[in-house]
């Protein structure tokens, strides 16, 4: 599932005749409403299904029928699954914009160009998303990703230039 993205997952089902409600993880949902199918995992894999319709309602939450799926009962198994697409179908991005998967394995440098470490995981589980970076003395280390810390996205270099807050790093 490496080479995916998880766009969202399957809130409910509406109506009588198969239509799914997604709740999608992203803040451009309209991008991705031509896509001629999505990837629901069944049994660690991966799995197409082919989209019949696919619209926006209100709520900003996506409304998919798939083919083969006609009722609410066959529409039902896939309440709370999530929802993938492979990773080429997502936007570039340019500036100091980036998805929290690409960076991994990054470099994060300072503001100095002095290295701060290795870039394992981009935390987005509170009020504020945090790199986990593994410092060159083997140390991990958090640092927050606030648009005021990140001065520079490099994906020539695969670089992240941070500010750091002082004493950050000895903590």
């Amino acid at each position: 599932m490496d080479e995916y993205f998880e766009l969202g997952y399957v809130k409910k089902t509406s109506g009588l005749k198969g239509m799914l409600l997604v709740q999608p993880d992203t803040d451009r949902p309209a991008h991705y409403l031509g896509t001629d199918a999505f990837f629901l995992e069944e049994s660690g894999q991966a799995v197409p299904f082919f989209v019949e319709e696919c619209s926006l309602d209100s709520k900003g939450l996506m409304r998919v029928r798939f083919e083969e799926i006609e009722d609410a009962d066959a529409a039902r198994r896939f309440v709370g699954k999530k929802v993938f697409l492979p990773l080429h179908q997502l936007p570039a991005l340019e500036g100091k914009q980036f998805y929290f998967h690409e960076v991994i394995g990054w470099k994060a440098i300072d503001e100095n160009d002095r290295p701060i470490g290795s870039i394992l995981d981009v935390l987005d589980r509170g009020p504020q998303e945090l790199l986990l970076v593994k410092s060159p003395e083997d140390k991990e280390v958090y640092l927050p990703l606030a648009d005021d810390f990140l001065l520079e996205v490099d994906r020539t270099k695969r670089e992240l230039k941070l500010v750091v807050p002082e004493g950050l790093l000895d903590l």
